[in-house]
């Protein structure tokens, strides 16, 4: 097991930091040589105010090789325990903008959810397309469904089985992606 990054506790909560570090073993199951990371949205803030940027999901990929242009984001969410008592894993509000992004951007959105462990090694995890769930009732349900032991593997098959959505036409890309994930000239 790789050492943990810290940082220190002016920058990042608790919360933020068990966040950030089941983000950062999401992105370690992706291999590079297969998946390029295209973005990592930082949830930084002041207050109530925070870049809108923030409200997209946290993770976008990129498969090398694939044609047409296969993208897709994850959403990571940690959480010790989870029962049916549970708080909300994604908030009405935010199911609303990762779905806008989804339609926006054309890009799948995928809500990964470690339970139990640690965050830089939970015991379980789940990919859940969020085409899948509607609610927070339905994503508790749907985790049963989608846990795996392999993220690379599951994302793979809905792949090879042409689930995973993929932009048609590369000149699209251009007008459906904001400047950072733009090709480079």
């Amino acid at each position: 097991m790789k050492p943990l990054v810290t940082y220190p506790s002016f920058w990042l909560s608790p919360e933020s930091t068990k966040g950030y570090q089941f983000e950062s073993w999401v992105v370690e199951q992706f291999p590079e040589n297969h998946f390029l990371l295209k973005e990592w949205r930082s949830d930084k803030h002041i207050g109530a105010r925070f870049a809108d940027a923030g409200k997209h999901p946290d993770l976008i990929f990129q498969c090398k090789g694939s044609k047409p242009n296969t993208f897709f984001a994850i959403e990571c969410k940690y959480r010790t325990c989870i029962t049916d008592n549970s708080p909300d894993l994604v908030k009405p509000y935010q199911f609303k903008n990762y779905r806008d992004f989804e339609d926006s951007y054309k890009i799948q959105v995928f809500v990964a959810i470690g339970q139990g462990g640690y965050p830089h090694h939970p015991e379980t995890v789940s990919l859940i397309p969020l085409a899948q769930v509607n609610s927070k009732t339905n994503l508790k349900k749907a985790i049963k469904n989608f846990t795996t032991s392999d993220l690379t593997g599951s994302l793979r098959s809905l792949i090879n089985n042409n689930r995973l959505q993929a932009i048609r036409n590369v000149k699209d890309e251009v007008a459906i992606f904001p400047v950072s994930l733009r090709k480079a000239k």
